[in-house]
């Protein structure tokens, strides 16, 4: 019996092997360049005013102003999975004016294309005004915010997000007054809204929309001291949980106002 030449059996096993091992290899470089696509995609980030400073103490006299200044922190989340959250810090400007007894209206900016109008009225305790050692005042605020944001790539590679926020905020103020010039303030808030826009994925990739619904739970504690001469100073700590669909984020912000009294 004749047996095969060996080399037609080295051909013979080796060109199967060969073909197999070129499938892996382009399956491997396909799976690379998907993860290399992805990796540079830009995935769309949203955040939340995590800054309350909020006096529960309101002035007894219509058409009194507050004016403030500060630092500002926002929960930022990035809508994508294994991101880092981070969270942005700010320079905000704030004007309350009183429109009667015991209700103050506030327009508030906070730099990072967010703007806030919101209402504060005052339940409980003695007015700001007339308040002494020992005061225990309680008030309820109700807001909207409203945000514009969007990012291009750097390297320019076509992708990019924008989209829009609006925001309602409501929160419980509860306030001791430890000395004439220093109170205590604070309590829980809880804010929902959504988010709607775009995302371009670059090249030929197409856009897709944007929708998500979001919510935050917190909690602060701040501490206010006032010159005779209507100079205030305020220092506040906040606990925050924020959640955009399934992407959350717990952390905690320091925020800081120095404000005046007319």
């Amino acid at each position: 019996m004749n047996n095969p030449p060996l080399e037609g059996m080295i051909y013979q096993n080796l060109l199967p092997n060969t073909w197999v091992m070129m499938r892996k290899i382009h399956l491997l470089i396909a799976m690379a360049a998907s993860l290399f696509v992805a990796a540079c995609s830009l995935p769309p980030k949203v955040s939340m005013s995590t800054t309350r400073l909020i006096n529960p103490e309101v002035h007894s006299e219509p058409l009194k102003v507050n004016l403030s200044a500060g630092s500002s922190t926002r929960s930022v989340i990035t809508l994508a999975e294994a991101e880092t959250h981070k969270d942005n810090f700010y320079v905000y400007v704030k004007a309350g004016v009183t429109v009667a007894d015991g209700l103050e209206i506030a327009l508030q900016d906070e730099g990072s294309g967010a703007v806030s109008v919101a209402g504060k009225y005052q339940f409980a305790g003695d007015r700001a005004d007339k308040a002494e050692q020992g005061n225990f005042s309680q008030a309820l605020s109700l807001g909207y915010e409203r945000n514009s944001n969007q990012h291009n790539n750097v390297a320019d590679q076509g992708d990019y997000w924008k989209h829009k926020t609006g925001i309602y905020d409501v929160g419980w103020i509860l306030g001791y007054r430890v000395s004439p010039t220093t109170i205590v303030y604070g309590g829980p808030f809880y804010q929902w809204g959504d988010l709607s826009g775009e995302q371009g994925l670059g090249g030929d990739n197409g856009v897709i929309p944007l929708a998500y619904d979001g919510r935050m739970l917190g909690a602060s504690i701040a501490v206010e001291y006032r010159l005779k001469v209507g100079i205030g100073f305020a220092g506040e700590f906040v606990l925050a949980d924020t959640q955009w669909e399934n992407y959350s984020n717990t952390s905690t912000h320091y925020n800081f106002k120095v404000d005046y009294q007319f």
